[in-house]
């Protein structure tokens, strides 16, 4: 028996662990992201971690029907670390968003708190000494935690889909895996599938942020000139209508103000962009202050509509950012129709500020 217990139990997390182990080497060794996003990892991978270790302790209790008082134990902190991997994994999609971030965190103590003191209330689960397991009036609290980490995932994919479609397609994949997974464990009572899931989902999406690492700019989060041209070289055979934009006065606000208020116009410009046509189009930072979007199949009146919104958030603003776009047909030169909105844009810039330019 006790051989068998062995057998299935090798078989069924060695995958998960090596993922977990090599991950969590690579994650040590990686200087990409900001520390608050490393140590989200860390803790995922940890918590996905430490739930196959009190899957493995319950899977022997459960086989053998033995150590109630070690059943009740280890079940009260697998409530922890099951929840805390998915809060940890869904905490990273919300890096950008404090509250929902906190929020979630609270939850997840609140839950750790509730599986602690199960030992002496019995809240989720109670255990007796003829090994009966009886649900407690809380068993499902912790479930209900994983179930709003799930919508603020999903929402957060959806959301973000147009801007950055690569990590909302594996969010979408993540919750599929993990609902199928904790389905499982809890009508069918399998062992060792959540945490092996989670492993997985970990790694992929750790590997998504990489890809996006290197696709992206890091002080404003847009597309960056590598990715411009990209698309432009994918989609050659499509009509196209390509904006310039280039921000006022960055040098000033440099040299004058320092390069901290410089890097808080480049933000809050590209925030402004992003709001006005991130429904309609894609914006990069492909410069300084030099920025691009593209818009297919799109009219040039909604363009003009667009950048009329456009002007309105700015105004809200100091900053001031000169616009102009053309049309590119499949066939035309693509560096050329780049050359054209740039024109457009100087004309525009010396309408804004004058002939001189920055």
């Amino acid at each position: 028996m006790s051989s068998n217990l062995i057998g299935l139990l090798f078989q069924s997390t060695l995958g998960g662990f090596l993922c977990e182990v090599f991950l969590l080497i690579f994650i040590l060794a990686d200087r990409s992201f900001p520390k608050a996003t490393i140590n989200g990892f860390i803790s995922a991978v940890v918590f996905a971690f430490l739930l196959s270790t009190t899957d493995t302790i319950e899977f022997f209790c459960d086989g053998l029907k033995v150590y109630p008082k070690l059943k009740l134990f280890v079940g009260s902190l697998g409530y922890i670390f099951r929840v805390g991997a998915a809060c940890y994994i869904v905490r990273i999609s919300q890096r950008k968003n404090k509250l929902i971030y906190n929020l979630i965190t609270g939850l997840f103590i609140v839950t750790s708190i509730i599986s602690i003191f199960n030992l002496k209330t019995g809240y989720l689960f109670s255990v007796s000494s003829d090994y009966v397991i009886t649900p407690g009036k809380l068993f499902d609290f912790p479930y209900i935690v994983m179930g709003f980490a799930t919508f603020v995932f999903l929402h957060s994919a959806i959301t973000n889909i147009r801007t950055n479609l690569g990590e909302s397609l594996i969010i979408f994949a993540i919750i599929f895996a993990c609902i199928v997974a904790n389905t499982h464990e809890l009508f069918f009572n399998i062992k060792f599938i959540l945490s092996q899931v989670y492993a997985v989902c970990i790694v992929f999406y750790f590997l998504c942020l990489n890809v996006e690492l290197y696709q992206r700019d890091a002080l404003t989060d847009l597309f960056n000139r590598r990715s411009f041209h990209l698309y432009l070289q994918k989609n050659k055979n499509k009509k196209m209508i390509i904006l310039s934009m280039d921000l006022n006065n960055l040098k000033k606000y440099n040299d004058t103000f320092g390069h901290e208020a410089g890097d808080l116009a480049i933000k809050t410009s590209a925030e402004c962009m992003l709001s006005a046509f991130k429904k309609i189009g894609i914006v990069y930072r492909t410069g300084g202050d030099e920025f691009m979007a593209i818009f297919k199949e799109k009219s040039p009146q909604a363009i003009e509509n667009a950048i009329s919104i456009f002007r309105e958030e700015l105004s809200k603003t100091e900053y001031e950012v000169a616009c102009g776009y053309a049309l590119y047909s499949p066939g035309d030169d693509v560096e050329s129709v780049i050359k054209q909105a740039d024109a457009a844009m100087y004309e525009n810039k010396k309408t804004l500020k004058g002939p001189s330019r920055e």
